[in-house]
């Protein structure tokens, strides 16, 4: 019997042993939680402190650019402003040359001969229906005028040359006569050889094209 009733004994020994024992590993292993537990919130304290910092950071950055993009719009905003008023400027100082130029252009044809005003008229028909001619008649400056020989009685003949073109004016002395115009264009030294004649007659500002020849 004694050996039963020392069972229960051990039994409870044991069972003291086992508790003490789980004790201790559930107090180790409570400890070493807590201790990472602190690290994990050591770590998100510096997250945290380093995440401020950054967000301050991007602030001032923010804020940098935010000057930077004003100060840049404020300064393109005066530049164009500033164009403005310059293309306004040379818009009218434009506008006020492109009267004078026509009122000087007025005066000197005023002050041309009716033999020039007929170059220049026939030249413009030429140049209008004739598009091809366009290339040769730019910068045109005429030299020349009355050619009539001493022996011609009744008729008067007037010949312009500029650039390869030589204008010949043909008519009789009578009133509003009919001028007959000759127009040849020749430069044999250029690249491509080149020659147009035209032929026609002009009175009271009417314009007769009899021939037109372009040749190449």
């Amino acid at each position: 019997m004694k050996n039963g009733e020392n069972i229960p004994k051990k039994i409870g020994t044991m069972l003291g042993v086992i508790f003490i024992v789980l004790s201790i590993i559930l107090a180790a292993l409570t400890f070493n939680l807590m201790i990472a537990l602190g690290d994990k919130n050591a770590q998100i304290e510096s997250l945290q402190t380093a995440t401020e910092q950054q967000q301050s950071e991007i602030s001032a950055l923010q804020q940098q650019l935010s000057e930077l993009e004003n100060s840049d719009i404020a300064n393109l905003t005066k530049q164009i402003a500033e164009k403005d008023g310059q293309i306004a400027n040379l818009t009218l100082q434009n506008v006020e040359l492109t009267s004078q130029i026509a009122i000087l252009q007025a005066q000197v044809y005023q002050n041309l001969s009716i033999q020039e005003k007929i170059r220049d008229s026939i030249m413009d028909y030429i140049k209008f229906n004739h598009p091809e001619t366009t290339q040769f008649t730019k910068d045109l400056i005429w030299e020349g005028g009355r050619t009539t020989p001493a022996s011609s009685i009744g008729t008067e003949t007037y010949v312009y040359i500029s650039n390869g073109w030589v204008f010949t004016i043909n008519y009789p002395i009578v009133p509003t006569p009919l001028y007959n115009v000759i127009v040849d264009y020749s430069a044999p030294f250029t690249g491509i050889p080149y020659r147009i004649i035209w032929k026609g007659s002009w009175q009271n500002w009417c314009i007769i094209e009899d021939s037109y020849v372009f040749a190449q």
